[in-house]
């Protein structure tokens, strides 16, 4: 018996954005493992980003010990060494996680605004991943949302991992039979490979007879594959019940085709805000 076809995916490299707010060393496995799964390279961007730089110039800008319940001030050579450690402590475990994982990585460490430079490289990669983490020492300077909004104006597919996330559970795509949908069911299809577990599919606002047009797409893309597809179909856009059976089917990894006309930008961050999963933007 023949093995089922392989998805055939546009993404050829994974490039990880880290910054000073990353510190789970759970979202760098997650990014490794993926870039595993889906075999493409992994690449490491550090950004020691100017503003926590030009904060700890500031006279008033103080850091807090937890330890002895006091301040000190902020210096800038402080700063600059701090920021030298947290990227080589960050060097040090995706080494390690790719290295178990047989996944080709690189590690660049760049000075200048997180935004600017992770759009930047970018350009050069097919996949961006953003960690929302933060360490205690440098609580409040993330700029990981500003990173989120510049990639989604440069219209970059873009994976968000979150503190606590995790991988574990069924993975779940929101489809409406555009390209980007397609995509997310070939990216979908292979991340499942090797895995006994099923695809949910939520098809949002649909009218019962493009549901069942839909259905039968999604079934005859998956044909050979032997990945079990089970679809939920939620007449209305109330996003909100979308979230909510996200939380209880306890999903593993949602995938959004963010270029389908019934994702507004506020819908993507309705349906995504908070879920304890990571989340791929495909766009």
């Amino acid at each position: 018996m023949s093995a089922p076809p392989r998805p055939q995916l546009r993404i050829r490299r994974l490039l990880l954005a880290l910054d000073a707010t990353c510190s789970d060393e759970n979202c760098l496995t997650i990014a490794v493992e993926l870039a595993a799964r889906l075999e493409v390279d992994l690449a490491g961007l550090f950004v020691e980003d100017v503003n926590i730089l030009r904060s700890a110039a500031l006279p008033f800008v103080r850091q807090f010990s937890p330890l002895t319940a006091s301040s000190a001030p902020f210096e800038v050579d402080e700063a600059e060494r701090e920021l030298r450690r947290f990227a080589s402590k960050l060097e040090r475990q995706i080494s390690a996680a790719a290295d178990q994982r047989r996944v080709k990585w690189t590690f660049q460490v760049v000075r200048g605004l997180a935004a600017r430079e992770v759009s930047q490289a970018a350009l050069a990669t097919d996949l961006v991943a953003v960690a929302e983490t933060a360490p205690r020492a440098l609580m409040g300077l993330s700029v990981s949302r500003t990173v989120r909004e510049a990639l989604r104006e440069a219209g970059r597919t873009l994976l968000l991992l979150r503190p606590g996330v995790k991988a574990e559970g069924p993975i779940v795509m929101i489809y409406d039979g555009s390209p980007a949908a397609d995509e997310a069911m070939d990216v979908a299809l292979k991340l499942l490979v090797g895995i006994d577990a099923a695809l949910e599919v939520f098809l949002v606002g649909e009218s019962a007879e493009r549901a069942a047009k839909l259905t039968l797409l999604l079934r005859e893309r998956a044909a050979g594959h032997g990945t079990p597809i089970r679809i939920h179909r939620f007449a209305s856009g109330d996003f909100s019940l979308v979230r909510r059976a996200l939380l209880e089917l306890n999903a593993g990894f949602l995938i959004l085709p963010t270029q389908a006309g019934v994702f507004t930008a506020r819908a993507v961050d309705e349906i995504s805000q908070g879920l304890p999963c990571p989340v791929l933007f495909l766009s």
